[in-house]
């Protein structure tokens, strides 16, 4: 079973490490990773909003296409995002059951914060090793790189 660590030295934007990051709840990742991720997940977001309303314009067929790809795309984001903050509960120790916390209202976005903001522990927890451990951490210039010469 691959881990966080099986990706420190390979691109952020690696097929397998995407996979393991968007469609995995096992392992852990660290804050820099959750944000990368849920960047990404953004810019995949934005023209997704874009296509839906100018769909929706064009016509009432269109509309219901553009409807029907803003709901697959959401519930498709949704789950990855989904992922994403499991693997980080791992990281702060938690179970991934704790990201129900975070729906709470008024109170979730305590632990919303926790999990954005907070550092997880630096040992090897019940989720596995440090993410932060291995031979090359991300680099989020590097990140910006590689993501533009992919496009």
């Amino acid at each position: 079973m691959k881990n966080g660590n099986d990706f420190n030295s390979v691109s952020f934007l690696d097929k397998e490490h995407l996979k393991y990051l968007y469609l995995s709840p096992q392992g852990r990742i660290n804050r820099q990773r959750i944000w990368l991720g849920g960047l990404l997940l953004g810019l995949v977001w934005i023209p997704t909003v874009i296509a839906y309303v100018i769909l929706s314009a064009i016509g009432s067929f269109l509309a219901i296409v553009g409807i029907l790809l803003f709901i697959s795309v959401g519930i498709g984001m949704a789950i990855a995002e989904l992922m994403l903050f499991v693997k980080r509960a791992h990281d702060r120790n938690h179970s991934g059951w704790y990201i129900l916390l975070t729906m709470i209202p008024l109170i979730g976005i305590i632990f919303q914060l926790e999990l954005l903001f907070l550092k997880g522990n630096s040992d090897t927890n019940d989720y596995g090793m440090d993410p932060n451990l291995g031979p090359l951490l991300l680099n989020p210039q590097s990140f910006f790189h590689q993501l533009l010469a992919t496009t």
